[in-house]
């Protein structure tokens, strides 16, 4: 894809295509250069600021190259393409054909044009007709009868049209250093009555071929290629043929994976290798039809599977058997090849024919499948609705639509196409079988073989916007689409037709720059198509709005940023979605859209919940926005609620906290800051919060993103300022035992009685707390190695499950402003105390509970493990008393002076943890400081340092225990 350049330039001749092409400018006005024949016109074409000039026609040479030569000094244009007529001079050319002018000659000399913008322009046509590139004769005269050119015929020079422009537009060009290229249609063969005729008839075709250019082209200013992580071991072009039965696109990339990775192909070919896989194989295929040739080492019945290679690297075919899926195959070397293979000629695949589908440009679009932390992602579905009603399309409900488009951030374990919520353009019933069904964004990007896409005839791995999808969705059902062209679009997975699926460089995939993502449009109509209403009822409940004085006249979902800065090895958002922000300027423009379409008056005002997944990336745009507001006097129309604000952001230093950000947080009228901290000791948040390029930088060594010292300051900071805090609590994490969970508890009681204002988030959606296997992320891989993830999700020891269980972290997820409210609260943490010391005194045979909920495998782990630090349990008396209990319990939770919780699966991973991370960073920037990790290395620590030594229970221990009288003999 070449990018488009900044500023090109439409020249013509002939005053109808002048006209012509000026019609199709929007917001065009005129500029003389002094000494130009004719004026400038500047205007906006395809979304492209782009420049439009007459020049006199070719028979007024010098004028012609006076004219052009003040243009190029004058506007300095980057990109020339010329829009003209041609007679044919080779006979088998038809009224109408389009030619792209590679070299044009005249008097004897030959010059060529930039070979790249010719390609470009012939790769983004989707016009019926065909395009050509030609050799043209540039003439001083128009030839007024073909039996003229026998006049000049010795002047052609292998020229199969005439024109009189070309060659002396490539020169004047060439010596300014500017890019040009020439479209020309065929209209006529020497007559002047037939070129003014069919003069009107052409040129709606090349103003589209060129409108095509400019939006396929303007993708490489608006998006940008970014390696796909998850796979980025695939590089290839790979074509999947079933012969017994439809495959769909996930059963597709099964075998795919199977093949190239555990194969090892990847080793073996080179990038942008064309590989064809026929699944099931017939042992015996070699050749499926004789359009080429080429040599290959074959191996038959190797690993279930005949092989077939090119020496070269460049080609490889998979003829796979039934029994291949269920077996492990061995990996083939160059070794194998070279002892084993045969010398063969085969014939590549014929790509043929497509699946028909009915086609009326009439499209369904959804993007907020879920109410999840990806709203952001849902909401570009909006953008799409726009850029797809400006090109013509027609936005319709699932049941009237050829076409469904779904965006998605997450892969789907159910099909993407079944909301889990109702929404406004989503029908009840079944998908059509008729309906041509596209998923994008994410969610297919991590994980082609989710089940999500088993209905998909496209998936689209990255962002569809700034006329990706469009342009493809033309070419796709364009009359001259051949299926080979797939091969032009990466990053992109189609099924062809029910027999045959492509696989295009899926190790690429196209996301939305900066630039790309501000020019987006953003309708108060269209963003609220794309989501369920259930989400607003969700959110004012999640912020209590209910019972508000006045309540808002209307709520609207928005963001300001798309993506996180952080690279936390529990996901992947940092590293496949790069944070990319709105500047504040297009945030106020959509906002005065939101008070125009709802017309609010004086005392009205509109809840707007900002779904970032990081808002406060950038600190200084928080101010950035309040000021604009507070200018254009529009912060009293809004009542802004944010849920993700990063931890991070609020801190200056190590112990100083960004108070401006929070005093912009009030001045924008936000009275709960709800902030992702997730993790509450040092090394859960080292294990959870941890950038994975400073894991290879420094190692064990490596610094905690937060301390808890720094979230009670964040949290002070807050209250000051007059507004209340929320922070994240993730459950379940598999490389942390049970003194995290005691550490957690810890920390979480300090903060509840520093701060009663100040609650823990569980319940705000279901289970949004706990950690999930985000495919692709450090941690993800790591756990995957160890045996962690089940059925899905992470699992961990017996213990630790229960313990988070036990130790009733809910009690957290509520604020206590009153007395009243506070006492209870701590009567409700002695029971969590008493709980525990029965099961010890249980397991001491001293205290008979047999009513107790607690089954005889836990108490006896409890007791174990809570014992184990304390010599004073051993061989004690039956008689032990009650306090002695209680002393041992309180040891258990804040004097773990050496806690056993010892994970064997885990150790023996140990000397993977370094490969697994390394695995998902493509070039890590600096290479890992520690050559192997040891026990202690994985994800830094797994025994917990928690003990009476501790500053933080050293500092709180007196406050302690004064407020929880349960541990006074």
């Amino acid at each position: 894809m070449i990018k488009l350049p900044s500023k090109p330039f439409l020249v013509c001749y002939d005053p109808i295509e002048f006209v012509g092409l000026k019609g199709n400018l929007a917001n065009a006005s005129d500029f003389q250069i002094p000494g130009m024949k004719f004026p400038i016109t500047k205007g906006n074409f395809s979304s492209t600021e782009i420049g439009l000039a007459r020049l006199p026609f070719g028979n007024c040479i010098n004028e012609l190259r006076q004219n052009l030569s003040l243009l190029c000094e004058a506007e300095k244009p980057d990109l020339i393409l010329s829009i003209g007529s041609a007679m044919a001079i080779d006979e088998s050319l038809k009224i109408g054909d389009i030619c792209l002018i590679f070299c044009a000659t005249n008097d004897g000399r030959n010059i060529n044009f930039p070979q790249e913008i010719i390609y470009g322009i012939r790769n983004s046509s989707t016009l019926p007709e065909k395009i050509l590139s030609l050799k043209s004769y540039t003439s001083s005269s128009f030839i007024q009868a073909r039996e003229d050119l026998a006049k000049i015929n010795d002047q052609l020079n292998g020229a199969k049209i005439l024109e009189m422009e070309d060659f002396h537009l490539a020169e004047i060009t060439q010596s300014f250093g500017i890019s040009c290229a020439s479209i020309r249609a065929i209209s006529d063969y020497g007559n002047f009555k037939d070129h003014k005729n069919n003069l009107p008839k052409i040129l709606p075709q090349m103003i589209e071929l060129v409108r095509n250019y400019f939006k396929t082209n303007q993708i490489g200013g608006l998006m940008k290629k970014v390696v796909n992580t998850a796979l980025s071991d695939m590089p290839f072009k790979i074509i999947v043929r079933n012969s017994e039965e439809r495959l769909s696109i996930p059963e597709s990339f099964k075998v795919v994976k199977k093949v190239i990775r555990e194969l090892g192909l990847g080793n073996l070919l080179n990038e942008n290798a064309l590989i064809e896989i026929n699944f099931p194989g017939d042992p015996g295929l070699k050749t499926v039809c004789s359009n080429g040739n080429i040599e290959v080492l074959a191996l038959s019945n190797v690993s279930f599977c005949d092989l077939f290679f090119d020496p070269n690297g460049n080609f490889a075919r998979v003829n796979i058997h039934k029994s291949f899926l269920e077996n492990i195959p061995k990996q083939i070397t160059s070794q194998d090849l070279q002892e084993s293979g045969r010398r063969e000629k085969i014939s590549l695949f014929s790509l043929t024919s497509k699946k028909s589908y009915h086609f009326e440009k009439t499209a369904h679009i959804q993007g907020l499948n879920s109410i999840s932390a990806e709203a952001v992602e849902g909401l570009l579905a909006a953008a799409t609705i726009e850029e797809f009603k400006n090109d013509d399309f027609i936005i319709k409900t699932s049941d009237q639509a050829d076409l469904w488009i779904y965006r998605t951030a997450s892969a789907a374990q159910k099909s993407y196409f079944t909301p889990d919520y109702n929404t406004p353009l989503r029908k009840p019933g079944p998908v059509s079988p008729n309906n041509f069904l596209i998923v994008s964004g994410l969610g297919p990007a991590i994980d082609p073989e989710a089940p999500g896409g088993t209905e998909a005839d496209l998936l689209m791995l990255g962002d569809e916007q700034c006329g990706r999808l469009t342009s493809y969705l033309k070419h796709f059902f364009s009359p001259n689409f051949k299926p080979s062209d797939l091969f032009l679009y990466e990053g992109i997975i189609q099924k062809l037709d029910d027999t045959t699926t492509i696989f295009n460089r899926i190790d690429l995939r196209y996301i939305l720059t900066e630039k790309g993502l501000n020019s987006l449009c953003f309708t108060p109509e269209s963003l609220r198509l794309v989501y369920s209403t259930d989400y607003d009822t969700f959110l004012k409940k999640y912020f209590e709005l209910e019972n508000r004085e006045s309540d808002s006249k209307a709520s609207r979902l928005f963001f300001t940023s798309r993506g996180c800065g952080r690279r936390c090895s529990i996901c992947c958002s940092g590293g496949y979605q790069p944070y990319t922000p709105l500047n504040p300027e297009k945030i106020l423009s959509v906002l005065k859209s939101f008070k125009e379409f709802h017309k609010l008056n004086k005392c009205e005002f509109l809840d707007v919940f900002l779904l970032d997944s990081n808002l406060n990336q950038y600190p200084g745009r928080i101010n950035e926005i309040a000021n604009l507001l507070e200018r254009e006097e529009l912060i009293s129309f809004f009542r802004f609620h944010v849920r993700h604000n990063e931890l991070k952001a609020f801190i200056k230093g190590k112990n100083q906290v960004n108070c401006e950000l929070i005093k912009a947080y009030s001045r924008l009228g936000i009275r709960e800051i709800v902030i992702g901290i997730d993790s509450y000791t040092e090394e859960s948040i080292k294990i959870l919060k941890t950038d994975f390029q400073q894991i290879l930088k420094n190692g064990e060594q490596i610094e905690p993103l937060y301390t808890f010292e720094q979230i009670d300051l964040v949290i002070d900071a807050i209250e000051k300022e007059g507004l209340k805090a929320r922070g994240f609590l993730l459950f379940n994490n598999p490389f942390s035992g049970p003194q995290d969970r005691i550490g957690t508890y810890y920390n979480l009681l300090r903060l509840a009685l520093k701060h009663p204002y100040f609650e823990i988030d569980l319940n705000s959606s279901p289970n949004v707390n706990e950690i999930k296997p985000f495919p692709g992320a450090p941690l993800t891989e790591v756990a995957q190695e160890a045996g962690l993830i089940v059925n899905g999700v992470f699992t961990s020891d017996k213990l630790t499950r229960y313990l988070e269980k036990f130790l009733n972290l809910e009690l957290f997820n509520s604020r206590r402003p009153t007395l009243e409210l506070q006492k209870e609260f701590i009567n409700q943490l002695q029971e969590v105390r008493m709980t525990l010391a029965k099961a010890i005194l249980r397991k001491l045979g001293c205290f008979d509970d047999s009513g107790s909920d607690l089954d005889s495998g836990s108490d006896l782990i409890l007791a174990s493990t809570a014992g184990s630090d304390s010599n004073s349990t051993n061989g004690l008396p039956p008689d032990t008393n009650f306090a002695l209990a209680l002393q041992v319990a309180k040891k258990f939770l804040y004097e773990d002076d050496k806690l056993e919780s010892e994970f064997p699966e885990i150790i023996e991973i140990a000397k993977n943890v370094k490969k697994a991370i390394k695995k998902i960073i493509t070039k890590p920037d600096i290479p890992p400081k520690f050559p192997f990790p040891s026990r202690e290395e994985i994800f830094f620590k797994l025994t917990a340092t928690w003990n009476k030594n501790h500053p933080a229970y050293k500092a709180e221990k007196e406050n302690l225990e004064d407020n929880f009288f349960i541990f006074k003999n």
